[in-house]
């Protein structure tokens, strides 16, 4: 999860999606106050599955920090004890519409592969990783500085998709993200590029080959175009226990009478 501000809107998220049986990863911008950051603590630290972040990101919305602040929560999670199987991104201001037997059913559908719906960049899009756009900062003010400087090909000759920013990958994929040179290679090359969280994930799922069971591939227009699969998604889920009473939680927290496929609303 990451989170900057509301702690009511947070509490009521960590409330409704919250499983002993899953671990929680909890990103605060590191410009959020003191307050604000000594109070999510507070809270995490009566939960023996859930943590603040180890790193820290002072995030620029559309920038390269926002994608760190996940990764440096991936990254969390891969050390933590918990076996999980899934992790799923979300913002403090989304809340799930499913609950969590719910999405743990769901994500069992795709049996292991990952969900990064995505397309082929339009051609409003093309320029977000054509040329090079830079964090600015100062302060309690930053933004995106767009310049008219164009950026070298992508590296390892990748195709450069864009998608959803909130994805359910496996723990395999989190693995390959983290540490293929593929991987590594293309997150430097994003980090001048506007809301590289939107082309990062799906591009490195889409690489064909020996990837970890990627899951969705390139040809598959209806999950490419399905932009409400997992539409801002939450949580870190370990729920592949052979135990249903770990597995499937209580069975009223977070259902809201929404579409089948919507899994989680954004942006309240």
């Amino acid at each position: 999860m990451v989170i900057h501000k509301d702690l009511d809107t947070f509490q009521r998220l960590f409330r409704a999606v919250y499983m002993p049986q899953n671990v929680y990863c909890v990103h605060v911008d590191e410009k959020a106050t003191a307050e604000f950051k000594d109070a999510v603590q507070r809270l995490l630290s009566c939960f023996p599955n859930a943590f603040l972040a180890s790193k820290m990101e002072s995030v620029v919305y559309a920038g390269i920090s926002r994608l760190q602040a996940d990764l440096n929560c991936l990254q969390d999670l891969i050390n933590s004890e918990v076996p999980w199987k899934y992790t799923i991104n979300t913002c403090g201001q989304d809340f799930p519409l499913k609950t969590n037997r719910e999405v743990i059913q769901y994500l069992k559908g795709f049996k292991g592969k990952n969900i990064t719906p995505g397309v082929l960049p339009p051609p409003h899009i093309i320029r977000r990783t054509k040329y090079r756009h830079l964090e600015q900062g100062y302060g309690l003010f930053s933004f995106m500085l767009r310049t008219w400087i164009r950026k070298m090909p992508p590296p390892h000759n990748l195709t450069i998709y864009f998608g959803s920013a909130y994805v359910a990958l496996t723990r395999e994929f989190v693995n390959f993200v983290l540490r293929d040179q593929r991987a590594v290679d293309l997150l430097q090359w994003s980090r001048d590029t506007y809301s590289p969280d939107e082309h990062f994930w799906v591009t490195l799922n889409r690489i064909p080959g020996d990837l970890p069971d990627p899951g969705i591939e390139p040809g598959c227009p209806a999950l490419q175009t399905d932009s409400s699969t997992l539409s801002g998604v939450s949580i870190s889920a370990s729920g592949m226990s052979s135990d249903p009473t770990l597995l499937e939680g209580t069975p009223d927290l977070g259902l809201w009478a929404f579409p089948p496929g919507t899994k989680f609303e954004g942006k309240l």
